[in-house]
């Protein structure tokens, strides 16, 4: 069978094409590798292909979980609890790496309960936030508490269930799962730290070096 001639204009177009898709990859990679940008079609994006931004073993760390991180450090440096304390200032290389890191040790925590047998389900994560509540009902009410989250470290309700509650029920399970095993109270924060060291947590953001925030 005599194959049909190519047309020009089609595989022009096409070619046109596959150019743009492999340009507009590489701008989206410097745009969330490098430049860390966070305008809206850039974190559309992201989302939508799951950007990872660090891996720990088989688990990723994506954009959107780095920017919620980032975002809260932001609210709280921004407002009048960081002020108090001293700590209030604008975001810079640093407190992004911070950011990364903690979503990154968040990952590492949930794999290393889920190795363990251990898991925190929605009903674990619902009762522990009905008692924290509870802890706070006698001079606070629920609806005060969520704008507290809010204005304080822009959590809403169910950020702060899955970035602080979750993780946090995890962390408290392997550590006194590990310290009844081994007898020692510290065994969790050292195996947490070894993970952190092993050559397959691999960090994909780009930060600026100490010399280029001094200009030296």
């Amino acid at each position: 069978m005599k194959l049909p001639k190519l047309n020009r204009r089609s595989v022009l177009i096409g070619a046109g094409f596959l150019t743009f898709i492999v340009v507009a990859a590489f701008s989206l990679m410097g745009s969330v590798y490098v430049l860390h940008s966070e305008d809206a079609l850039t974190v559309s994006l992201a989302r939508w292909m799951n950007l990872p931004v660090a891996r720990v073993g088989t688990k990723s760390v994506s954009y959107d979980d780095y920017l919620s991180h980032l975002g809260s450090l932001r609210t709280f440096m921004t407002g009048p609890a960081a002020a108090a304390q001293g700590l209030a200032g604008p975001i810079g290389p640093n407190e992004e790496r911070s950011a990364l890191e903690r979503a990154i040790r968040l990952t590492a925590i949930e794999e290393m309960a889920e190795s363990a047998g251990l898991i925190a389900t929605p009903l674990d994560v619902e009762r522990a936030y009905a008692g924290l509540i509870a802890q706070g009902s006698a001079s606070s009410t629920p609806g005060e508490i969520q704008d507290l989250l809010r204005d304080q470290f822009g959590w809403e309700e169910a950020d702060f269930k899955e970035f602080v509650i979750r993780p946090a029920l995890m962390e408290d399970a392997l550590r006194a799962k590990r310290a009844r095993e081994t007898g020692d109270e510290a065994v969790f924060d050292k195996e947490l730290e070894e993970r952190l060291k092993r050559p397959d947590v691999v960090r994909y953001l780009r930060f600026q070096s100490l010399a280029n925030q001094t200009g030296s």
